[in-house]
């Protein structure tokens, strides 16, 4: 590439926390519900999964993109 290319990047992230009793698969599964859940809301989203150790399957969605200071 020369100095005149630029690409744009965008990115769409599932995170999720859980405590046991909660498997691997189960906390893999929800961060890609997660995952989903921001791409549904559009570029630089992340969307982390707000359920607790039973879980609600419900995911809190937040805007990634940088906020500009008021």
């Amino acid at each position: 590439m020369d100095d005149e290319t630029s690409i744009a990047v965008t990115i769409s992230i599932g995170v999720a926390a859980a405590l046991p009793p909660v498997t691997l698969k189960q906390l893999l599964d929800r961060a890609d519900h997660g995952l989903y859940a921001a791409k549904r809301a559009g570029r630089d989203r992340v969307a982390a999964f707000a359920g607790t150790r039973g879980g609600n399957g419900k995911g809190e969605e937040r805007d990634a993109r940088p906020q500009e200071d008021h």
